[in-house]
């Protein structure tokens, strides 16, 4: 355990102790890396918000819109080394929609857009607020902050899979309290390296793969999640090449990896070193962690290195986690283990907040110190969500299902998902992992399964990627006939869409709010 305060007295500790380790490494494209010791992080982050202490005052609401990279590191600490709240947002691509850094603009109402000089230079949106260009900001005085474990540190956004993203107040205590948790369910050994490829802008990325590896005091090795997905290898060369002992992705990611890396690109790999394969952010699946471990088990791959795992930005990042692929039912569901350290799990009704028993499902509610302040400007919906009463305790309602057996976690999905058709209860991820399984041309991660209303009673619809040159009827048939195989249930019909259309967030969720409006829309695709 650290007696940090605050996470800026976590960096400039080890600016102090360590100054001449790296702290951080990017990689780009050609693997001609750039490195920020802590001492120039430290440094660099005292320059930025040296300048933002000129523009702003404490405690305001600054923006960051940045590439992946070191800059962005760098700002994100400038914003609290200057006392003042950081904003991450996703950067919005070259001729893609600008909606969500403009409805989390108008949201949080920043006093600055921080951004590089290239991308300053290019974006002309948002021009009522100022942009400033960290990598071209000279040394300017800095004044430590007065702030402490209480003082709002970031609004970290949610994904916005289930509605409009909402602003997650945390404070520096929070996130100290959720890498100390991180640090004690996942010991990095001998301060070896980590590996990360996730969008720096969210939780996992963020947290878990940015501030983790500073508060423990090993060196982060970074890509652009551009990187990764146009050529999945390279999150694996760079975890063989730089020995990295642990890394995070959600599901789909370990199964883009075994579709995309052949045999012979495999061989020249050794994650021998990879002891610590947390896989999150979305329904951990068996078949993927089996498919996984027989794909670069060759190559050095231990199946004990798996820590499923469940956590949410409003909870920081983690909850639970556990250690290697624990199946728990015949619907080849992986548990998330233990509730990490001074964290308290409920299982209840949503609809009485009565306690169910072991092995029983209801919504998960969750009690700590990593539980975030509430939401930005919503105060009604903060005392709902974040203020559940439970036996005398506030309890934070985390709209997912799930169940606890043996002090052990095992999530089922979404209250808001949730698809009740003739009286039995279907959980939406179950009937996407079977319908993607059900032929080869459909794409991982790319089904999206919901009801909606067929002359006055509740069907099932299913959303489904598949390459180009497949036939639509063959796909449709599959799906359905798996479907009602393993279900025991009829999709009532299937709509097939071509790669890359199915709504996601940014993180990569399905937006299944968004798929079930696009199906009825019956816009692209072919109906069959």
């Amino acid at each position: 355990m650290r007696n940090w305060e605050t996470a800026v007295e976590m960096l400039r500790t080890r600016a102090r102790t360590h100054p001449r380790d790296r702290a951080v490494t990017f990689l780009p494209d050609d693997y001609t890396a750039v490195h920020l010791s802590f001492s120039e992080l430290d440094r660099r982050a005292r320059t930025i918000a040296g300048s933002l202490q000129e523009r702003a005052e404490p405690g305001a609401r600054l923006m960051l819109l940045y590439p992946p990279g070191l800059e962005y590191v760098a700002a994100f600490f400038g914003c609290l080394y200057a006392g003042m709240v950081a904003v991450p947002v996703y950067p919005p691509r070259l001729n893609r929609s600008r909606n969500r850094p403009l409805s989390i603009a108008l949201d949080s109402n920043p006093s600055l857009i921080l951004t590089t000089h290239e991308w300053a230079v290019r974006s002309s949106w948002m021009s009522e607020c100022p942009w400033i260009a960290t990598d071209t900001i000279e040394a300017v005085p800095w004044r430590e902050p007065a702030i402490g474990r209480s003082t709002l540190a970031m609004l970290q956004y949610t994904s916005g899979s289930t509605g409009d993203p909402k602003g997650v107040m945390l404070s520096h205590g929070n996130i100290l309290s959720n890498l100390e948790q991180l640090e004690d369910r996942f010991p990095n050994p001998n301060l070896a390296r980590s590996v990360s490829w996730l969008p720096p802008y969210h939780d996992m990325g963020l947290i878990g793969s940015i501030l983790l590896p500073i508060y423990g005091g090993w060196e982060n090795i970074l890509l652009s999640p551009f990187s990764f997905l146009q050529r999945p290898l390279r999150w694996l060369e760079a975890l063989s090449r730089y020995h990295g002992v642990m890394s995070a992705a959600p599901n789909f990611a370990y199964d883009l990896c075994v579709r995309r890396i052949p045999p012979d690109q495999r061989s020249s790999l050794d994650l021998s070193h990879w002891k610590v394969a947390i896989n999150g952010a979305e329904p951990v699946r068996a078949a993927t962690l089996r498919r996984f471990e027989q794909a670069f088990g060759p190559s050095g791959f231990r199946p004990e290195a798996f820590r499923p795992s469940y956590g949410l930005a409003e909870a920081t990042l983690l909850v639970a986690s556990g250690i290697g692929p624990d199946l728990v039912d015949s619907t080849d569901r992986v548990g998330c283990g233990a509730p990490a350290s001074g964290v308290r799990l409920a299982i209840v009704d949503p609809d009485t907040g009565e306690l169910h028993p072991n092995g029983v499902e209801g919504e998960i509610r969750v009690s700590g110190p990593n539980v975030a302040c509430g939401y930005w400007g919503k105060s009604a919906e903060s005392d709902r969500v974040f203020r559940a009463p439970l036996g005398g305790t506030p309890f934070l309602r985390t709209g997912d299902l799930g169940f606890l057996r043996n002090g052990e976690l095992t999530v089922t999905g979404r209250l808001k998902d949730l698809i009740i058709v003739d009286g039995r209860n279907h959980h939406p991820g179950d009937i996407e992992a079977t319908a993607e399984s059900s032929h080869a041309s459909l794409r991982s991660a790319g089904c999206a399964a919901f009801s909606f209303d067929f002359d006055g009673e509740e069907r099932v619809g299913i959303l489904a990627e598949a390459e180009l040159r497949a036939d639509p009827e063959e796909i449709a048939g599959a799906i359905r006939k798996s479907v009602a195989r393993e279900h025991d249930l009829r999709v009532q019909e299937v709509l097939i869409l071509p790669p890359g259309r199915l709504p996601k967030t940014s993180s990569g969720k399905v937006q299944r709010g968004l798929c079930r409006e696009e199906f009825l829309a019956l816009q692209g695709g072919v109906r069959v």
